[in-house]
């Protein structure tokens, strides 16, 4: 897969369900007070966020398409691909606080305990789609589409639009700069480090 593949397929996705995320943010304030709010946009959020993060380590872990696997079988894959998943930091912006998605892989994390407890009884477990399941859902994906994209290239996040919700501050998430300045009377764009404009 190259770049492009990747946005279209991938990247262009997770960009809409952060989108949609983001807008919930005019009726419940992004803050940890209201971790436990939950709603019919969050059991949406929730459910899609999580079967995107079941397709994307399918992907990576080179599983058929067909193959149903567990969190499980996917730990053990990911973790020998990509060995600092569990200690992998990611700032969420609008929070002012930082999560590890992955912390505890191998055992059970809180958001894909509660997308289970939602997918298999709604009825009894409707509050289990809360404000803070969907945070961790969705920044789980954000750091796996991250990891993706850098086995693709380790530049490419600098190429692309980027996330407005989470940054990984072990990496340089800063991305290309680009300014503008008139040149021999005409508009061009310039980069930080173009000294030839």
């Amino acid at each position: 897969m190259n770049i492009k593949e990747f946005e279209k397929v991938y990247w262009g996705y997770y960009l809409h369900l952060e989108n949609r995320f983001l807008i919930t943010g005019d009726y419940v304030s992004f803050d940890e007070t209201n971790y436990g709010t939950f709603s019919n946009e969050y059991v949406a959020l929730l459910q899609t966020v999580c079967s995107e993060i079941d397709v994307i380590l399918k992907d990576m872990c080179g599983y058929p398409r067909a193959n149903n696997k567990t969190m499980k079988d996917y730990a053990v894959d990911i973790k020998s691909r990509f060995p600092s998943v569990e200690s992998e930091r990611i700032l969420i912006n609008y929070f002012n606080c930082e999560i590890k998605p992955f912390e505890n892989l191998s055992g059970t994390m809180v958001w894909w305990k509660n997308y289970n407890a939602v997918k298999h009884d709604r009825i009894n477990n409707f509050d289990a789609t809360n404000l803070q399941s969907v945070v961790g859902s969705l920044a789980a994906l954000f750091l796996l589409n991250r990891l993706y994209l850098k086995s693709i290239d380790t530049n490419a996040y600098h190429f692309i639009i980027q996330s407005r919700l989470f940054k990984n501050p072990d990496w340089d998430d800063k991305g290309l700069q680009m300014g503008f300045k008139v040149k021999d009377g005409h508009l061009v764009s310039i980069f930080p480090d173009d000294d030839n404009n």
